[in-house]
């Protein structure tokens, strides 16, 4: 965890972003002319990251050190399970959900995780709205990247179950690890709400209306 920490002082960061073909891409299929040219984006490099964002060079810092951290906790939780991608990972930040309205998968996403054979993508907003924690979204994306790499073919209840569950992880300023806080949400949801039937839960899969749609999703992922 103290190498985690280190990395604050070796973090590189430009103004004027030299990007790799691959992102460069990636960016020019999503992002219109108009968006980047109006924005300062800003990339920071990590050992095992690359993130580029349109926010302040603190938060994209911020993010990068709370994803070294993460990584090293979840790597000690999972004890000899082979953690390391062979394709990169590329974190793309927005500075607002407006920022990233454009781009998002389901209007309610705050984040969202893209594999890939050659490179791994995380998209998220680092804007706050209630009682969020920027870093559940962060976390929670990239447990999906984890657990991709363990085994691509996990029912997604599990997939999404474990990835809300390592959201909560905390990280104290004396590097203690806090896991499996309760998520306020979901407590009041499943209070509120009547619980799926096991084998509906089981049958969810990515064209599912309790997947899709927004009030169906929030049982969905707080009963996983």
């Amino acid at each position: 965890m103290s190498n985690a920490l280190s990395l604050l002082g070796v973090l590189s960061v430009m103004k004027r972003v030299t990007l790799s073909l691959a992102l460069l891409l990636f960016l020019s299929a999503v992002i219109p002319a108009p968006v980047v040219a109006k924005d300062d984006w800003v990339s920071v490099r990590t050992r095992n990251f690359l993130l580029v964002g349109n926010t302040s060079k603190k938060q994209i810092r911020q993010v990068a050190l709370r994803l070294e951290q993460f990584r090293a906790a979840i790597a000690r939780l999972f004890g000899k399970a082979n953690l390391d991608s062979h394709a990169p990972t590329t974190v793309i930040i927005f500075k607002s959900h407006e920022s990233y309205r454009p781009f998002k998968t389901k209007p309610n996403s705050a984040g969202f995780f893209q594999w890939n054979p050659h490179i791994n993508y995380i998209t998220l907003t680092t804007e706050v709205r209630g009682d969020q924690n920027p870093y559940n979204v962060v976390f929670h994306e990239y447990t999906h990247l984890l657990l991709n790499s363990i085994n691509a073919n996990m029912p997604l209840w599990f997939d999404e179950g474990l990835a809300e569950y390592y959201s909560t992880l905390d990280i104290t300023g004396d590097l203690q690890v806090v896991l499996g806080k309760p998520i306020p949400t979901h407590v009041s949801r499943l209070r509120q709400n009547q619980l799926l039937p096991l084998k509906t839960l089981f049958q969810v899969d990515r064209q599912s209306p309790y997947y899709n749609e927004s009030d169906n999703q929030s049982v969905f992922y707080a009963q996983s």
